[in-house]
């Protein structure tokens, strides 16, 4: 999570452009509908779930981008584009 959001969250274009990339190829690699899609990523933020917050921004646009089950550190926070997590401030 550390490493996308840097490249996220950079003033350069070239970090920018690696973000991008990352989602674009998840949105082609997520159109395959012959395989269970799950994805899980580990947030070193306690408080990462507060909506608006980078770490839950950034999990909800890699879900978007990818589908399936996103997980964040063990818990179901996405299922097939639907939030079902408790993020405060987002439904």
């Amino acid at each position: 999570m550390i490493a996308i959001e840097t490249c996220k969250m950079s003033t350069q274009a070239d970090k920018v452009a690696v973000y991008d990339g990352l989602l674009e190829v998840l949105r082609e690699g997520g159109k395959e509908k012959a395989f269970k899609k799950s994805m899980g990523v580990e947030s070193l933020l306690r408080n990462w779930r507060i909506g608006g917050g980078v770490d839950h921004s950034t999990v909800r646009e890699l879900h978007l981008a990818w589908g399936g089950e996103m997980r964040v550190n063990g818990e179901l926070e996405w299922k097939d584009y639907v939030h079902v997590g408790t993020c405060a401030g987002f439904s």
